[in-house]
């Protein structure tokens, strides 16, 4: 089953200062992603394997030395599982992988690319 996808982005993480630092810190970023969703049912309404690509932009207060703060863009594909605990409501657990990257609007502009590993809830409207 194919589906559009529109997810409200919450993320923590930790990163170095820059490439060659032993100083780390920590940071979040929030966003509103969409994109496509191809599912397939393995246990009829109960769990779900799927496929996503979504992009949209994200705001990050801070940012590694090589990226540009403030508003980014994240492109993701992610492969995961999902339990059905009623008729609308499916929680998610999927490792993706995302380059981040604000398209040349601020410098510096030289891209972030992460692997994660994600849970959520997804709620069919």
């Amino acid at each position: 089953k194919l589906d559009m996808v529109i997810r409200s982005q919450y993320y923590r993480s930790i990163y170095p200062l820059s490439s060659d630092s032993q100083h780390w810190t920590s940071g979040y970023e929030i966003g509103l992603t969409n994109g496509f969703m191809i599912t397939r049912s393995i246990i009829k309404e109960r769990l779900d394997i799927f496929s996503s690509l979504t992009s949209g932009p994200v705001y990050s207060p801070k940012m590694p030395d090589r990226q540009a703060e403030g508003i980014n863009f994240s492109n993701e594909i992610s492969i995961g599982i999902g339990f059905h605990i009623s008729d609308q409501v499916q929680v998610e657990m999927f490792p993706s992988f995302r380059h981040l990257s604000n398209a040349m609007i601020k410098a510096p502009n030289r891209g972030i690319n992460n692997t994660m590993l994600s849970i959520g809830a997804n709620v069919k409207l």
